[in-house]
């Protein structure tokens, strides 16, 4: 096999890390460069076995054994490698490539892949967080390597976490302009993108991340013009003090707290807690309000929230608090929200609202700042650039999608279908939402009239 491999992946064969990333832009030979890699691999010892696999794999016509067929053929390797209709056979030795979905696999199956000495995930940009925990474990075999091929997306993809803070890995970002063996084609249509659309064809052909789902409730734009807008627009934070609680007791999921000062939001507090430590939890956010002086404290009483308001009594907390339903009917129902739709119209429920109100304050502030389109200051949302957890909180807070109902109400992405995109629960911008949205249920201002008749 006589190989000749762009520079630019020089480090996919002399390094050692167990975990290699192959991403970037289309027309990379990204795909080529780990197909020949592996078969490198394999030649050296024909007792390796390999497994390549996508999040959903429908056939075996929507895998990478086509490729991998291609590179055999362009390589002239038939002495080695026997091509049959579902996997690829060494015909010297025991070893064998397979192809498989993801999704196909459950805990108990995906253990049939524990003696693979090379696996390869093909479009990973698609792999969810679940599926990693699945495979991760499971190749574990001494001197073994995981693979991964991907055009990035989103920041927030799995994929992007993982290598995020990944130890013994390595991530080669290649490009079309990296690549000798690109077709002219490729070059020609990259070129013609970016005369038309610059941020499309850095996405496409660069590999850079989307700023933005354009599905998304919340834009990062929208965000990023908030940090510090309170001293951009020289506006003094007045007003209540409030605390968003985001209740956890368990599991991957933590507590979370947002600390606001009227438009300003200055604190993020993170924190594990047991199903045991429910009450501490309750106290540590009792002393968080009377250190900050904050006078209301807006939490999530769905499920393991339901006993923080029992457990603010019990302390007896100074400050008022609110259990905030997700699934209740939006505030003041048959007032208008916009276009003389009424709220009822408008929101599924009450976390559709909340989520609408909040986007829609952070979509005044960046027409503000961006845009000079000035509006009440009680309208806008100012993030302060030393909050904890900010970029966490960037990420969490443009990671929803919107969706519509069966009859057009505006609704917020549920955390089930979340889980299936790889996204954890977003725990800090559920606590942002409560801490920047007033949930406090209407109160009656009439006054009581006490009448006395005489007959």
């Amino acid at each position: 096999m006589n190989l000749k491999v762009p520079k630019i992946f020089k480090t996919l064969y002399t390094s050692d890390a167990r975990y290699k990333g192959l991403k970037g832009g289309r027309g990379s030979g990204k795909s080529w460069a780990i197909a020949d890699y592996i078969l490198y691999l394999m030649l050296q010892n024909q007792d390796l076995n390999t497994v390549c696999l996508r999040e959903i794999q429908k056939s075996i016509a929507k895998s990478s054994k086509k490729l991998l067929d291609d590179r055999i053929e362009y390589h002239n390797l038939y002495a080695y490698f026997d091509i049959l209709q579902t996997e690829i056979r060494c015909k010297q030795g025991k070893g064998v490539i397979i192809f498989q979905g993801l999704q196909d696999h459950t805990a108990d199956s995906i253990k049939s892949l524990e003696g693979f000495d090379l696996c390869w995930i093909e479009e990973a940009q698609t792999i969810t967080e679940f599926s990693l925990e699945l495979l991760i474990p499971t190749i574990r075999k001494d001197n073994s390597q995981v693979l991964f091929s991907y055009n990035p997306r989103y920041a927030n993809d799995a994929i992007e976490l993982f290598f995020k803070d990944k130890s013994n890995a390595i991530v080669i970002h290649a490009n079309y302009n990296d690549n000798p063996y690109c077709p002219i084609v490729i070059k020609e249509e990259a070129k013609e993108l970016k005369e038309k659309n610059e941020l499309k064809y850095r996405h496409v052909y660069l590999g850079e991340i989307l700023e933005d789902d354009d599905l998304a409730i919340i834009p990062r734009k929208w965000i990023r013009a908030c940090i510090n807008a309170h001293i951009k627009l020289g506006v003094e934070p007045t007003g209540i003090k409030r605390i968003g609680y985001d209740v956890a007791d368990s599991g991957e999921d933590t507590n979370v707290v947002i600390l606001t000062h009227g438009i300003l939001n200055y604190g993020c507090i993170e924190w594990d807690g047991g199903k045991d430590e429910m009450f501490n939890s309750s106290k540590k956010v009792h002393r968080i309000a009377t250190e900050e002086k904050v006078q209301e404290v807006n939490y999530d009483n769905v499920g393991v929230g339901a006993g923080v308001g029992s457990n603010f009594r019990e302390i007896r907390s100074p400050f008022i608090y609110n259990g905030f339903s997700a699934g209740e009917k939006p505030r003041n129902p048959k007032h208008e929200y916009k276009n003389k739709k009424l709220n009822q119209d408008a929101f599924k429920n009450l976390k559709a609202q909340a989520w609408q109100n909040v986007a829609d304050r952070l979509m005044n502030t960046y027409n503000y700042i961006e845009k000079g389109i000035e509006c009440e200051h009680d309208k806008i949302i100012s993030i302060s650039s030393t909050i904890p957890l900010l970029k966490d909180l960037i990420t969490e807070l443009s990671t929803p999608r919107a969706e519509k109902d069966g009859v057009g109400r505006f609704m917020v992405e549920s955390k089930k279908d979340l889980a299936k995109r790889g996204v954890k629960s977003p725990n800090i911008a559920d606590a942002f939402i409560m801490a920047n949205f007033d949930i406090s249920k209407p109160k009656h201002t009439g006054a009581t009239q006490n009448t006395v008749s005489f007959f």
